[in-house]
């Protein structure tokens, strides 16, 4: 097996781009806790600390990514 690559893609880029849901169908697509939690430590995505299932992290990676959006958005206005 190959080596989980935290930024094969960009969570920013894709929730900004296909929204919500298409960031979580992405995020489907990876099973394991250390992998979401790698991949949200590599972007920056703020995500609750403690013991979470793999669906609560992914929501949580989606809302991060919102909220980075959104204070992204804050910061250019």
């Amino acid at each position: 097996a190959t080596a989980f690559d935290p930024f094969a893609f960009s969570v920013v880029v894709v929730v900004t781009k296909e929204g919500r849901e298409g960031l979580a169908r992405k995020l489907q697509d990876i099973a394991a806790i250390d992998d979401l939690k790698a991949l949200a430590k590599a972007q920056h995505v703020a995500v609750p600390e403690g013991d979470l299932t793999a669906d609560a992290l992914r929501a949580a990676i989606v809302e991060g990514a919102l909220q980075r959006v959104a204070n992204r958005k804050a910061a250019a206005s």
